[in-house]
């Protein structure tokens, strides 16, 4: 089991079933404020439950219920102005 906290206060628990993780290359951002335009809009996504951007490197690892689809995640990234392909992708 795996608990994953998404907010102040706010845990996910998932026991490792019907989840995946998505690893995203984003091109087009410079600095911390692309990196929260981002997660913001990810994390209004129902079925994300957790994401992580990095601006620096470029990237993206967002946790998902195996329910959400890479194309979704991808037209999420398109929405904020940016521009992602996916790298990799896994069960959890």
């Amino acid at each position: 089991m795996t608990t994953y906290t998404i907010g102040v206060g706010i845990n996910i628990i998932n026991n490792g079933e019907n989840m995946k993780e998505i690893n995203l290359k984003i091109e087009g951002m410079h600095c911390e404020s692309c990196e929260k335009i981002i997660k913001m809009e990810m994390d209004e996504v129902p079925g994300v439950l957790d994401s992580v951007i990095d601006s620096k490197a470029g990237t993206g690892n967002i946790k998902v219920e195996d329910s959400i689809s890479e194309e979704n995640i991808l037209k999420v990234v398109a929405n904020t102005g940016y521009k992602a392909e996916i790298l990799k992708e896994k069960n959890v």
